[in-house]
């Protein structure tokens, strides 16, 4: 159970990285107010399909490992939350808070 445990931190560690590139690209291209060439507006445009699809990439990865812990404890995956993945979860040396913190900074990127 550790180990899918931690496979899932990691996975919500990536997830929450490739938002926030996103939301750069997406943050530059508002600041330009249309004063980007068509070149540059085409590359900004594949940056951001390049995230967007890494994001769907990690997000069926999330998915399938949040299935996973779910068979392990024979719950339904479709109800299974982030908040109750850690209220379940060991705790150790601070491990809960650490996961808390985690949980609050992807709360937003973790639910479709």
């Amino acid at each position: 159970m550790e180990k899918l445990l931690n496979d899932l931190k990691a996975l919500l560690g990536e997830e929450v990285a490739l938002h926030e590139g996103l939301k750069a690209d997406l943050a530059f291209e508002s600041e330009q107010d249309g004063t980007l060439s068509s070149g540059d507006y085409l590359r900004l445009q594949q940056r951001k399909y390049y995230w967007i699809n890494q994001i769907e990439g990690i997000e069926a990865r999330r998915i399938e490992q949040v299935r996973k812990i779910a068979e392990d404890w024979a719950v339904d995956a479709r109800k299974l939350t982030l908040r109750e993945i850690i209220a379940r979860a060991p705790q150790d040396d601070g491990s809960r808070a650490r996961r808390k913190a985690t949980v609050r900074s992807s709360r937003a990127t973790t639910t479709r």
